[in-house]
């Protein structure tokens, strides 16, 4: 993204406001766009990191996801509603 005027043989010319081919010249870049665009692009690079929970099932550690578990609970709550909650 750039910076930009309208040249300096435009600004002179008596015929600004109704030419149709006006010139531009670059005054300069922004770097803001770029560094505000490059952390979207390198966490979207990552994987999904997500968070683990380790449970005891019949006495052996298992590693679960905690989003997974949540979704289980609210099925089993919402379920004697009769409602098809994440369906």
């Amino acid at each position: 993204m750039g910076l930009s005027k309208l040249a300096a043989g435009c600004r002179a010319c008596p015929y600004v406001d109704t030419c149709g081919h006006k010139r531009m010249e670059a005054v300069g870049f922004l770097p803001l766009f770029q560094s505000a665009a490059q952390p979207a692009a390198e966490s979207a690079a990552q994987p999904l990191l997500r968070e683990t929970m380790e449970i005891r099932v019949d006495g052996k550690p298992v590693t679960v996801y905690v989003d997974e578990i949540e979704k289980q609970l609210t099925r089993e709550l919402y379920a004697h509603l009769g409602l098809q909650y994440g369906a």
